[in-house]
């Protein structure tokens, strides 16, 4: 991960607004125990993880290798993704067969997929996060 400013690199240090290395992982620590936290109430199968390919480190950390992964690219529809139990299914398997909660790991779309779910009477029930939401 990146953190980032535009401007002079002076700038950022006079103001202190740089988290620095050790502020940076402290950072992701406290994420990933609020994410641990939201999880803990749902088994494996009652987890739905949206746009995987930013969540499987965490997931693999987690140890949550039962989850739903759910994927809109294509061609991975079917396959599997190491350490993970379950092939990859799309959208619209999540909403044939909903889950109680559903992950997004998406910050540039995660509000758009998470309308998505609220938009899908079958996944009324579901708890949708995003994972702005742990930050």
């Amino acid at each position: 991960m990146v953190h980032a400013k535009k401007g002079r690199a002076t700038d950022a240090r006079e103001k202190g607004d740089r988290l620095g290395n050790d502020g940076f992982i402290e950072s992701m620590i406290e994420v990933k125990g609020r994410v641990e936290s939201s999880m803990d109430r749902f088994d494996d199968d009652e987890i739905a993880v949206y746009c995987p390919n930013r969540a499987l480190n965490l997931m693999s950390q987690l140890g949550r290798k039962m989850i739903r992964i759910v994927e809109d690219t294509p061609i991975a529809l079917g396959r599997y993704y190491p350490y993970f139990s379950k092939p990859v299914e799309n959208f619209g398997g999540l909403v044939a067969h909903p889950t109680k909660s559903v992950y997004v790991f998406s910050y540039t779309h995660g509000e758009m997929l998470r309308e998505r779910c609220w938009a899908e009477p079958a996944l009324k029930d579901a708890k949708i996060f995003v994972i702005s939401d742990f930050y």
